[in-house]
């Protein structure tokens, strides 16, 4: 088990394997963000020719947007919380992206729950 990367060659295909492998996955991240914008901006256009409530195209756009927004964000909470050498800094790096989340969901169900919008605001503002 300890001899399995002994020599040079096996070490350079592993790193190599890596490498290739943290590409496609950067490339299915950015594909994948870029086709759910897209798919937004082109549903939402449906919606709005078939004549639909401009609120709900509204709601579904802040939805999904929300639905992209949150993971990224809280995979950048994890990784510097994972890698938290430099607490000065980070702290507030961290204290930034928790806006993201928060401020999306919260802006999200005041779209949803238009008549209790001022009490999801007020509670956005606490933060």
């Amino acid at each position: 088990l300890y001899n399995c990367c002994d020599n040079d060659y096996t070490r350079d295909v592993v790193r190599s394997t890596l490498t290739v492998m943290h590409f496609l996955g950067r490339m299915l991240l950015w594909s994948s963000v870029f086709a759910t914008a897209a798919g937004v901006v082109w549903y939402s256009n449906e919606l709005k020719i078939n004549g639909t409530d401009p609120h709900l195209i509204a709601w579904f756009s802040a939805g999904a947007f929300v639905l992209l927004g949150f993971p990224i964000s809280i995979y950048g909470i994890v990784m510097h919380l994972l890698n938290y050498y430099q607490p000065n800094v980070q702290c507030y790096v961290v204290r930034i992206l928790w806006m993201v989340p928060l401020y999306s969901i919260e802006s999200w169900l005041c779209l949803r729950f238009h008549k209790y919008a001022i009490y999801i605001e007020t509670l956005r503002d606490c933060y």
